[in-house]
């Protein structure tokens, strides 16, 4: 009986035909190329051959196939994560390995106005980026081949495949910023095994005393704001409401808010086609048209009776229809004058020069 011997890391390993060689095999280890030379048995025998396709990790019946080519990749999924001000652990849900991307949301910001001194909050959901004060001066057993990675593996002397791979997953720890944010795994990688959110980074503002703009400094955010500027003294507090009905110039010192409901004049007109074109616009002192109507043209039927050159409508009127009933005129001709029994009366007579 003849040898069989596997080449492997710079070894030539013998295999008894029978038996089955062990390799080495460890988590996420490359294999590389393992070569496999078997010489004829003696005496006969099933020689395995065929390639068997396996793409999920656990046992898989090899028998009798050469090679098995393994190819395992992760269930990935996406997920959307609203940064917030602790440290978020993003982990995949129970059905799958990791993400394949992973979007951030930005950090929801806005400005506020201050023009009273006391504290000033952000709205719920939001973190303020800028203040401005306007106060009052002053993230193997025996028939088992043990595969950890992705590849094509010589299995024609094993009985079983026993998968286990566990594709290349990393972790990433993003910072939220005022923009959405895709994070992604790195070339080489196959997805995300988890996203670390770091908390937004929010700080508090000494008390502010005088009026301007006021931040905090590059990459931070503030979240309440307290303003306590010096009021002059006889300064009146602007309360209440100023509603204007009319356009012009009001004082409105003494008010906080105005209601502003002024309806400008605007006027309706009527007007009469003719025939040539007219511009409609509203008479001086008047915003402008509410309504334009357009009355209908005024036409009129005319009757001709007899032989006329043109037909003129009234003046002021346009012509809708014509009702023609013109009688027919025989025109006869002779070298004597007509008798009564020529013709009928209307008729022309024309007498020629004998």
């Amino acid at each position: 009986m003849s040898k069989a011997t596997i080449q492997y890391r710079g070894k030539e390993v013998e295999v008894k035909p029978g038996h089955h060689a062990v390799l080495d095999c460890y988590k996420k280890e490359m294999l590389g190329q393992v070569v496999v030379k078997v010489e004829e048995y003696e005496g006969g025998g099933v020689v395995p051959d065929g390639v068997i396709e396996i793409t999920e990790n656990g046992d898989s019946n090899v028998a009798g196939y050469a090679t098995a080519r393994v190819n395992v990749t992760p269930a990935l999924q996406t997920k959307t994560v609203t940064p917030t001000e602790q440290m978020q652990e993003i982990a995949p849900d129970a059905e799958y390995d990791g993400f394949s991307a992973v979007t951030v949301e930005a950090i929801v910001t806005q400005e506020k106005t201050v023009t009273s001194n006391g504290s000033v909050t952000a709205d719920e959901g939001k973190y303020l980026k800028q203040v401005n004060v306007e106060v009052p001066a002053g993230a193997g057993a025996s028939g088992t081949r043990e595969i950890s990675d992705n590849g094509e593996y010589n299995v024609k002397e094993y009985e079983f495949a026993k998968v286990n791979v566990q594709p290349l997953l990393q972790e990433k720890v993003v910072a939220p910023n005022e923009e959405t944010q895709q994070i992604v795994p790195s070339e080489g990688a196959y997805g995300l095994s988890e996203v670390n959110v770091l908390p937004i980074p929010v700080d508090t503002l000494p008390t502010i005393t005088e009026n301007g703009v006021h931040s905090i400094g590059p990459g931070k955010y503030m979240k309440t704001v307290t303003v306590d500027v010096p009021i002059p003294d006889g300064y009146l507090k602007p309360v209440g409401d100023f509603p204007m009905s009319e356009n012009g110039a009001y004082d409105v010192r003494r008010y906080e808010t105005a209601t502003v409901n002024v309806k400008p004049p605007l006027q309706e007109k009527r007007i009469t086609p003719a025939a040539s074109a007219q511009d409609v616009v509203s008479d001086e002192g008047v915003y402008g048209l509410s309504k334009v109507t357009v009355e209908a043209v005024p036409t009129e039927e005319v009757s001709v009776t007899e032989p006329v050159k043109e037909v003129t409508a009234t003046p002021g009127k346009f012509i809708s229809k014509v009702n023609v009933n013109v009688p027919t005129v025989t025109v006869y001709s002779g070298t004597s004058e007509p008798t009564d029994d020529i013709g009928e009366d209307g008729d022309i007579y024309l007498l020629l020069e004998g």
